[in-house]
């Protein structure tokens, strides 16, 4: 299960993918929001994993003409997942512990995501 949720000013849900390791998944949701908000954020930060390549180049690329401080290639941060290891540690321990809220949903008929 791969949650990603996006906050630029407000938040713009939680969407969930049957995996964390497509970089299309994390790309899709971003390009969604960026479509239904008619602007990219001035930067957006993830952790250094594979899948979030592609919303990193996205990014950059949207942001290429700025004239700011976060223009092109400063749109975008790679950082450590200190803060996200709570929320990993929550998951892991729900599909641990038999619940598997998300993927029931994603198995009923959807083929890549569910936005709630």
């Amino acid at each position: 299960m791969a949650p990603l949720m996006a906050i630029v000013g407000r938040s713009f849900g939680l969407k969930l993918a049957r995996s964390n390791n497509k970089p299309e998944f994390p790309a899709t949701f971003y390009l969604e929001c960026v479509k239904e908000t008619r602007g990219c954020p001035l930067l957006i930060r993830t952790d250094c994993g594979t899948e979030n390549g592609i919303m990193a180049s996205m990014q950059c690329f949207f942001r290429q003409n700025g004239n700011d401080l976060f223009a092109g290639e400063k749109a975008h941060k790679y950082g450590s997942s200190p803060a996200n290891q709570r929320i990993e540690v929550w998951w892991s321990s729900l599909k641990c512990g038999g619940l598997s809220f998300g993927e029931d949903e994603l198995a009923g008929g959807l083929t890549s995501s569910k936005t709630w």
